[in-house]
């Protein structure tokens, strides 16, 4: 999920890219400050690396984030993934 406005910036680097790749271009931030700063101080032990590498990705509809901004409806977009077995 994301703002319409940061469809422009999705298509022009050719796909979704991580918080920390993004930080500091101009986009539509919907995401909580607090929750970022929790994020912030994760590494995933695998990699050893930030949590903010990663892309977040959630395998349903109903998230806290579609529940915070439902009174933005008309200005996000979702992304289906296929997944093909």
């Amino acid at each position: 999920m994301t703002h319409i406005e940061n469809l422009e910036g999705i298509i022009t680097f050719k796909g979704l890219q991580s918080y920390s790749k993004i930080k500091g271009r101009s986009y539509k931030d919907l995401s909580n400050p607090s929750v970022q700063l929790g994020r912030d101080a994760v590494t995933v032990s695998v990699s050893k690396k930030p949590l903010h590498d990663y892309v977040p990705l959630y395998f349903g509809w109903k998230t806290p984030m579609v529940m915070v901004h439902h009174n933005k409806n008309e200005d996000l977009i979702f992304f289906d993934f296929l997944w093909m077995f």
